[in-house]
Parts: C-alpha cells; sequence; structure tokens
C-alpha cells in the first residue's frame, strides 16, 4: 500500500514538472512530495518563452491589453456617442471604469455578519462603471480576456477575530488563517519558492513578493504569490490589513490554462489593471457591531 501512494504521487509529480514554467527561474531541486519519500524533480526546460520575470515589457504589455479591449469593443453598439467613447476611454485605461463608477452602501445580518465576527456590518464599495468587469457577487467582480485570461477581484472583509465562533470548522479557519495578524498571513511561509506545497494543494511555487498596501482604507500588506497546477498558472495578490481586534482581506487573482496563456500574459494584464484593483481595495470602507 505504501508503495502504491508513494507511485501516485510520483506519477503526479511528473506530470506537473513536464509543463513546468520556466518564467521565474529554472529548478532542479528535491520536492517532498509527502512525508514517506522525498522525490527528485527536474523542470524541463524545452518550453521557450518570450521574456522572463527580469525582461519583461510591462508598458508593451500593457499597451497590448488596452488595444485588444478596444478592439472588443469596437464591435459593440452603443446608444449613443457617449457610452462609446467612456468604453474606449477604459480600454485605455481601466482605472476610468472607477472614476466614472459610483460609491454604494449595504449592510449584512444574521449568517452573513457572523461570517466576520459581527452582529451586523455597514459596508462601502465602488461600483464600477460600464462592462469591463462583471459583479459575480455583492463584492467580487470577473473579467475574461479574449486570449483567456480570467481576473477576479474579491473583498472579503474585515474580520473581528474575538467574534468569530471557532466551534465552526470553516470560521475557525479564518481563526487561524488571521491570528497571527495580517503581515504574517501575506507572507504565507509554509509556501516555499521552488518547491510543491505540502498542504495538500499540490502547487508548484513559483515566486513570492510582499509589499505595502492599503486595504479597506487601513495601512497594510500586499502578499503575492504565483504557482501552477497540472491544469492553471496563476497569480494571486492577497490584501491584508490589521485594525484593533481583527484583519481586513481582499485578494485579486489571475489565471489561465496552461495551454493558453503564459506567465508573461498573466503579469502584463495584472499590470494593466493594477491602479484600478488598487483604488477598489483601498477606497472600500466596513464596521461593524
Amino acid at each position: 500500500m505504501k508503495n502504491y501512494i508513494q507511485l501516485i504521487f510520483l506519477v503526479v509529480s511528473i506530470n506537473l514538472s513536464a509543463q513546468t514554467s520556466t518564467f521565474y527561474g529554472d529548478y532542479d531541486v528535491n520536492k517532498n512530495i509527502n512525508a514517506n519519500g522525498t522525490i527528485k524533480r527536474k523542470v524541463d526546460v524545452s518550453d521557450k518563452i518570450n521574456q522572463t520575470i527580469n525582461t519583461i515589457d510591462y508598458e508593451q504589455l500593457a499597451a497590448a491589453n488596452a488595444q485588444k479591449e478596444a478592439n472588443k469593443l469596437n464591435s459593440t453598439k452603443y446608444s449613443n456617442e457617449l457610452l462609446r467613447q467612456r468604453a474606449l476611454e477604459i480600454a485605455n485605461d481601466p482605472n476610468k471604469a472607477f472614476d466614472y463608477g459610483r460609491d454604494f452602501f449595504f449592510m449584512k445580518k444574521g449568517a452573513q455578519a457572523k461570517i466576520l465576527g459581527y452582529r451586523k456590518t455597514f459596508h462601502k464599495q465602488r461600483e464600477l462603471y460600464g462592462n469591463l468587469f462583471t459583479k459575480i457577487h455583492q463584492s467580487n467582480y470577473r473579467n475574461q480576456s479574449e486570449d483567456g485570461i480570467i481576473t477576479e477581484i474579491e473583498l472579503h472583509g474585515c474580520f473581528k477575530l474575538s467574534g468569530l465562533n471557532k466551534k465552526n470548522p470553516s470560521i475557525k479557519e479564518t481563526w487561524e488563517r488571521f491570528r497571527n495578524g495580517a503581515e504574517e498571513y501575506a507572507k504565507i511561509d509554509d509556501w516555499i519558492v521552488g518547491e510543491v506545497t505540502k498542504d495538500g494543494s499540490d502547487l508548484f511555487i513559483h515566486n513570492k513578493d510582499i509589499n505595502t498596501a492599503t486595504v479597506f482604507s487601513l495601512k497594510g500588506f500586499k502578499g503575492t504569490v504565483s504557482y501552477e497546477d497540472n491544469h492553471e498558472y496563476v497569480i494571486k495578490d492577497n490584501y491584508t490589513a490589521d485594525f484593533d481586534g481583527g484583519v481586513c482581506e481582499a485578494g485579486a487573482r489571475f489565471k489561465g490554462d496552461k495551454d493558453e496563456v503564459t506567465f508573461e500574459q498573466l503579469e502584463g494584464r495584472r499590470y494593466y489593471f493594477r491602479t484600478l484593483i488598487e483604488n477598489i481595495i483601498s477606497s472600500a470602507l466596513m464596521d461593524g457591531k
């Protein structure tokens, strides 16, 4: 039985390594696939890429993204010239969707508020103008590019740790995640660059970074991790900030099928949306009781 389990992990590892991107660097290190054994895992570097993280031209990629959005919009019919002009402005500068948008306010209570550790919560967020992003939830936005890159923005909210019901397994997981504060969570120390994660997610970690950021109008952090599994390349930005008694959290995710996109394209999309996402996350407000 032990040999059978090790064989399964070996097959999974080989399948992942055969397609691993070298955009962030080359890896030839031992990977602890399972507590029962360690497997030597060498990345296939035969796949050619246009750039690496050290030579990527962000401005060129942003311009290419703007042109693709403009081309898509040019085939759309508008009821008046103002709508068409604003759509093209947003394609050229996505932050215009924020500028032309409006603030909206809402309240949560009952089970929705209890998840955050409150009896009742009050929220202010920005309603984006136009159709660049689709609102898929009260606080979540989604965009899909013509080349298959999915961008997701998530405003999770602010969690009052002392108010969380730790007897509930899913809520206890939230408490465990944030109990050491925003910065420690943003670092994701358990995920090591050049290795496969050991928490059961089986992700190969390519790159990590942490910077300061404004989150729900609070000084906080943005922890970035680039990874892949057997199917997708992903760049995830985790935004966190401490407040007295809790942590606020938001996120942005850029992902695509490994057969269709590259990390270079994901980085370009991330750069294209960077100002818009920073403004959405920094301007959000939440309070509760």
